[in-house]
């Protein structure tokens, strides 16, 4: 018999949950987590005016039950299970987290995505997890890993999500073998409160992004990208994230906010260098000539 309340494993969690705040919650306390639906009250010729939705979708109070919490223990325990097969051996991998950063950076440039640099990455994450930068670029490195423990991995933190009151399906729905490894849901008895139709229906939506696409990187698909889509939002690197993830480490905060936009801008840049990436270019425009009237000289510009 489980204790009424659990400790949520931090070094289990990855970048934006690594510095969880709630470290203990109850197992006997239902919650209420916001979920997307279809509006009840337009249609799909009328949603464009509704006011009680966006596009057609709504949100409703869904609560979380006791019994999906007390799944979290369970979970943990295949999650070790599953570890105990991986040698940690970071120290004589990297001495510093710069060096952990270059590591992360090497394994997502040469595409190694087998046993080997997984065993890697969960050891650095082990060690340095607590620095969001390591824990952001190894969040997104996972999508690209076929095992059973990268899947117990997303579905613990989506419980977690859950037990904080956000419901987040994004990182485990678009892992690329959630098929594959969809039976051991069934095998907790788990209901996630939302079906993967539900999610392709309501949660397609690509956010409104405000900044460059250049921003986004993938080592599974052609660079730069023309288009973001919904998954590649969610799934990609994105380089001013990264930047803000470093600076953070680094505890560089700016009063300034002109200042700060610069310095992310500095750092975005280098680690677009980083990558591999040539700087972007700033394009040339052109300037209107200079008219001479009379005793004044106007610039058109």
């Amino acid at each position: 018999m489980y204790s009424t309340n659990y400790n949520i494993k931090k070094e289990l969690l990855f970048y934006p949950l690594n510095k969880i705040d709630t470290l203990t919650i109850s197992l006997n306390n239902s919650r209420l987590v916001t979920k997307k639906t279809k509006c009840k009250i337009c249609n799909s010729k009328t949603f464009y005016d509704c006011e009680h939705c966006d596009l057609g979708i709504s949100e409703t109070y869904r609560s979380v039950p006791r019994t999906l919490l007390k799944k979290l223990p369970l979970i943990e325990e295949q999650i070790i299970a599953e570890l105990k097969d991986y040698k940690l051996t970071c120290s004589k991998l990297c001495k510093n987290k710069d060096e952990a950063v270059q590591l992360i950076q090497k394994v997502i440039l040469n595409k190694k995505f087998n046993d080997k640099t997984l065993a890697q990455l969960i050891d650095i994450h082990s060690i340095y997890g607590n620095k969001n930068e390591i824990s952001y670029y190894i969040s997104k490195t996972l999508y690209h890993f076929d095992n059973k423990l990268i899947f117990l991995l997303k579905l613990y933190e989506f419980i977690v999500s859950l037990a904080t009151g956000v419901m987040n399906p994004y990182s485990l729905f678009y892992y690329k073998n959630f098929k594959k490894y969809e039976f051991l849901i069934k095998d907790f008895e788990i209901d996630l409160l939302i079906t993967k139709e539900e999610f392709r229906e309501l949660y397609q939506n690509v956010p409104e992004y405000v900044g460059s696409l250049l921003n986004f990187y993938s080592p599974d698909k052609e660079y730069p990208k023309t288009i973001i889509t919904n998954k590649e939002y969610e799934c990609d690197i994105n380089f001013e994230t990264a930047a803000r993830c470093r600076q953070e480490d680094n505890k560089l905060f700016f009063i300034n906010s002109s200042l700060e936009g610069k310095m992310i801008k500095k750092t975005r840049d280098q680690i677009r260098s980083e990558f591999e990436l040539k700087k972007v270019k700033k394009p040339k425009v052109p300037s209107l000539p200079k008219i001479e009237i009379g005793l004044k000289l106007i610039n058109c510009n």
